[in-house]
């Protein structure tokens, strides 16, 4: 043996254990500076929008604000912010602002995330409450577009108070419109999400993330339109008998008219979530009869429940607007009611009449607006002088007046406020009209057409409706009055109407019958408002 030298050490074995060494040093520089790049530098809105954080991570992000936007819930108000970025995905991050500090386009903006778990309807999702948007933006979203829904349905479900959460909601309808309460029934829904999303690459390790999460609440968008896939909570058969099968939703006739109108309430008998990670949304549901294409009248309302009860937003008003003063010439429509106390500005009024295949419009800014093309005028009335339309003021309509239309009352956003249907010489329609279809059958030597129609509507009476026959072409009844009873006597046959159930409607099971000659012709039944149906055999 050398002298100096060691046993068993060779220059490669110290060639190997420097280079050993120094890719330690470099994995663990690497390391820090990956640590130091994803959770100790500030981070833009761009790179949270395409990383993956864990529950426990706490990041910094840091950029110029584009747009500041605020909410008032029924959690208190909410500033949301939105920064610059650089791809589309970072356009979809909206941050919790802090409660009273005032922000502006342009400046700098900086928040700390704390990434948490959640539960939403029971799935997993890996976000921060700071980031509004993965948690709160698309369900009140969901909510103000099934708000708005409802509210064309003709029933619309509002918070009792918007002071808190409250899980009373009461029925503001556009027109003040009354339905029969034994037409209608009442559901109360869990919703749920589709297992088929629980898969890569939506799902990461089990749970949703706030990359993610819209997957999660386009399912929820989805599953609103389809409430055979919900679990039913509670279900009330009809309104007026009011008995629910085990008391979670709770219907009340405030003022014990047998009519489901304004201001009678469902109360839903759910509990707060557990904490702050839990959220748990609902449908509640108000149905009647339904045709073909729609249904007589309908409302639903989107719950997002949380732990101090429902959260809802307050931000987009609805006005109730009645007929006062109504003529072929002039139409007098007074705003009797506001789903909550809103603010809107005079000279954002829009007004549409919407006829069979055209409509007109109106910009009521300046208070008036004349429509050359259809010789109407259109005029908003502030009657308390507060420059904002509200309980109290009317909107007037002069000039030719004598179509049926839909009159519909927007915002210049396009945010619509109310609608109101006229129809001369009737007035508002309550709901939509029923499908009228017909049977033909010949019965011992005479032609009985009988009459099928979905649900019984008030303007259906018999008083309201005419009838015209036309055999070989010859008139030979005019718009005549429908009756129970004989319509026509001549030596070519009779045409008598029979009442089946005798209550003084054209309802499901009536019928009409031909003797003689007159087993063949055009049958026309005119309802109120130019609607007919016109019958041929």
């Amino acid at each position: 043996m050398e002298k100096g030298k060691r046993p068993g050490k060779t220059p490669l074995s110290n060639k190997r254990k420097i280079e050993a060494v120094l890719v330690a040093v470099l994995i663990l520089s690497i390391s820090i500076l990956s640590t130091w790049f994803i959770f100790l530098r500030p981070l833009s809105v761009d790179d949270i929008a395409y990383h993956f954080f864990d529950p426990g991570d706490t990041v910094v992000v840091e950029g110029t604000i584009s747009e500041v936007e605020h909410f008032n819930t029924s959690y208190g108000n909410i500033t949301m912010v939105s920064l610059e970025g650089k791809t589309i995905a970072a356009d979809a991050y909206k941050f919790i602002g802090e409660p009273g500090r005032t922000y502006h386009p342009g400046d700098r903006f900086r928040i700390t995330l704390h990434f948490q778990r959640f539960q939403f309807n029971n799935r997993t999702l890996i976000t921060a409450p700071e980031i509004f948007s993965s948690l709160f933006l698309l369900p009140m979203s969901l909510e103000e577009v099934e708000d708005a829904s409802s509210f064309l349905g003709g029933i619309l479900l509002v918070p009792e108070t918007y002071e808190r959460p409250t899980k009373e909601y009461v029925v503001f309808t556009p027109s003040n419109d009354s339905y029969p309460l034994e037409m209608f029934n009442a559901s109360l829904l869990k919703m749920e999400i589709n297992e088929r999303l629980d898969k890569p690459p939506i799902v990461k390790n089990g749970v949703y993330n706030h990359l993610t999460y819209p997957a999660l609440f386009a399912e929820e968008y989805l599953n609103v339109g389809n409430t055979s896939s919900m679990k039913r909570l509670d279900f009330i058969r009809n309104l007026k008998d009011g008995a629910s099968e085990n008391g979670t939703l709770v219907f009340r006739d405030s003022n014990s008219n047998g009519m489901l109108d304004d201001g009678d309430r469902f109360i839903v008998n759910i509990p707060n979530t557990r904490d702050r990670n839990d959220i748990q949304t609902y449908l509640l549901t108000v149905s009647g009869p339904k045709g073909r294409f729609s249904s007589y009248a309908e409302g639903m309302k989107y719950i997002i429940n949380w732990y101090d009860g429902p959260y809802t937003h307050k931000d987009k008003p609805f006005l109730e607007m009645t007929i006062k003063h109504a003529t072929e010439k002039r139409l007098v429509l007074e705003c009797k009611n506001t789903s909550y106390p809103a603010k809107i500005p005079l000279k954002s009024m829009r007004l549409r009449m919407v006829f069979k295949y055209e409509y007109a419009e109106f910009n009521l800014s300046s208070g008036h607006y004349f429509n050359e093309e259809y010789g109407i005028t259109a005029r908003a009335e502030d009657l308390n002088g507060n420059s904002l339309f509200d309980k109290g003021d009317t909107l007037v309509l002069t000039g030719n007046l004598s179509r049926k239309c839909t009159i519909d009352v927007w915002t210049e956003n396009m945010s619509q406020l109310t609608y109101v249907s006229w129809c001369p010489k009737y007035g508002h329609i309550s709901g939509n009209l029923p499908d009228i279809t017909h049977t033909d059958e010949t019965i011992d030597g005479e032609k009985k057409i009988g009459i099928h129609i979905s649900y019984t509507h008030p303007i259906m009476s018999l008083s309201n409706t005419t009838v015209s026959f036309t055999h070989s072409s010859e008139t030979l009844i005019d718009s005549a009055p429908l009756r129970n009873g004989m319509l026509f006597e001549g030596s070519s046959g009779n045409i008598s109407f029979v009442d089946a159930d005798m209550n003084g409607m054209l309802s499901n099971g009536d019928y009409f019958l031909f003797s003689g000659r007159l087993q063949s012709g055009t049958l026309s039944i005119m309802l109120p408002c130019d609607e007919e149906k016109i019958i041929e055999f």
